[in-house]
């Protein structure tokens, strides 16, 4: 189809001819009437920026070139329309003023009919027989450098790589979230607060993610029923992990349990009765 063979170059709306022909346009009454229905003159109110200018004027090249290339015929690097005129470019292109405009940059010649000059270096794609030849051009210069260029296999070789190489990061800080919150939970949980960044570290180095719930648990059973921790002593943070004492015995209090008399009698009083 018309249009597939376009290399559509991001810095072609940057290009200095670009620029230039959107000066040449806007010299001509004719467009300007036709960018702005009833802006034909210099001070009607009617304004177009210079980057929507530009955008347009791609835009009509486009449109020119596709043309062009679909009835066309190269001579050398030069796409020739043999019974064209510079005129005849405003039609191809939709917009009057195009073809003047072009022939002010050099992008468009009266010769033998309608010449588009050095048209084949930027809008037509290369062969496979001329891709191999660039490229082996390309090597044979490098190895003069003492490099080489990537062969494609590589390429897509090295584009695999690099995604496993992201996805390991992503990975990798997935996992640092994951460490974080569950250490936070443990650190909230744990009575004594000294030494939190030891016993971050002794969480990471055990990986102890997975046993972050037992851990926890275990924390909160003896801050509630083990007799050292209720008298105050509480292993530091780090210790309590390096030692993995949520695997030892919880050191329950004794709790003592007076008599009570059948009688409802006090024991005092029914040591005396006796």
């Amino acid at each position: 189809m018309a249009g597939d063979w376009i290399k559509m170059r991001g810095a072609l709306i940057d290009h200095p001819k670009v620029i230039a022909m959107c000066r040449a346009l806007m010299a001509t009454r004719e467009f300007r009437e036709w960018l702005t229905p009833g802006g034909s003159g210099h001070e009607n109110g009617q304004i177009v920026s210079t980057h929507a200018l530009r955008c347009v004027t791609t835009a009509l090249l486009m449109r020119c070139w596709s043309v062009a290339r679909e009835h066309g015929k190269f001579v050398g690097d030069d796409l020739v329309l043999q019974h064209s005129t510079i005129s005849d470019i405003d039609e191809m292109a939709g917009a009057p003023g195009v073809g003047r405009a072009m022939q002010t940059i050099g992008w468009a010649l009266d010769a033998n009919g309608l010449t588009l000059p050095n048209f084949i270096e930027f809008n037509v794609p290369l062969t496979n027989a001329e891709k191999q030849a660039d490229y082996r051009a390309r090597q044979k210069a490098l190895q003069h450098e003492g490099k080489t260029l990537p062969t494609r296999s590589n390429e897509k070789a090295q584009n695999v790589t690099t995604r496993e190489e992201k996805r390991r990061e992503e990975n990798k800080e997935q996992e640092h979230v994951q460490r974080a919150a569950r250490f936070k939970e443990f650190w909230e949980a744990y009575p004594s607060k000294k030494g939190k960044k030891p016993a971050r570290e002794k969480w990471q180095a055990k990986k102890l993610d997975e046993l972050a719930d037992t851990i926890i648990a275990d924390v909160k059973a003896r801050a509630e029923q083990d007799r050292s921790w209720r008298d105050g002593f509480v292993p530091n943070p780090a210790t309590y992990l390096h030692q993995e004492r949520w695997t030892d015995e919880i050191q329950r209090a004794n709790v003592i349990q007076r008599p009570v008399a059948t009688d409802g009698q006090s024991p005092a009083a029914t040591r005396r009765l006796a």
